[in-house]
């Protein structure tokens, strides 16, 4: 992935994080982690970009392990769509990927 840097513009960087893994049980997510993991958090938001709309009872670490688990209190979210979010230290989204909240099994 190229990233085109303007005049005055900060560099952007690419940091190596991948979700590998999204299992849903009810309405708990967890998740499986590889790459540069430390201080990265794991949040579900209805827009990715936005952490104001996050919807989870609480953001969480990603352990060393590279697994991390999050749960959304509010059943009514349950077959919605919304976005898996992966935050440094700094808040900047390192990852994301879309999923459908308590799997998409239909």
């Amino acid at each position: 992935m190229a990233f085109t840097v303007k005049p005055g513009m900060p560099e952007k960087t690419e940091t190596a994080v991948e979700i590998t893994d999204v299992v849903w049980k009810g309405l708990r997510c967890k998740v499986a982690v590889e790459g540069e993991i430390s201080n990265t958090s794991f949040d579900i938001r209805s827009q990715a970009g936005n952490s104001s709309t996050s919807i989870v009872m609480n953001v969480n670490p990603i352990k060393e392990n590279g697994i991390g688990s999050v749960v959304i209190d509010n059943e009514d979210f349950e077959g919605s769509e919304a976005f898996i979010v992966l935050t440094n230290d700094k808040n900047d989204i390192i990852a994301q990927i879309k999923t459908i909240i308590g799997g998409d099994e239909q």
